[in-house]
């Protein structure tokens, strides 16, 4: 039997990447700029996580 992702777990990931972008792009800022574009990008990766598992995992 083939293991396939929930939606769930397709969301956390997502998010979760997106979250470690907004930091790394921030960083050389300052850390409240850091701080912020997590919380921006793992809200574009909630919404988009969330797209694609309505997508693929019903």
């Amino acid at each position: 039997m083939q293991y396939t992702k929930t939606a769930a777990e397709t969301f956390d990931e997502i998010a979760s990447r997106r979250a470690d972008a907004g930091w790394a792009d921030g960083e050389p800022f300052g850390i409240f700029t850091a701080f912020v574009g997590s919380i921006v990008l793992t809200a574009v990766g909630g919404y988009y996580g969330r797209k694609i598992g309505k997508h693929y995992g019903g």
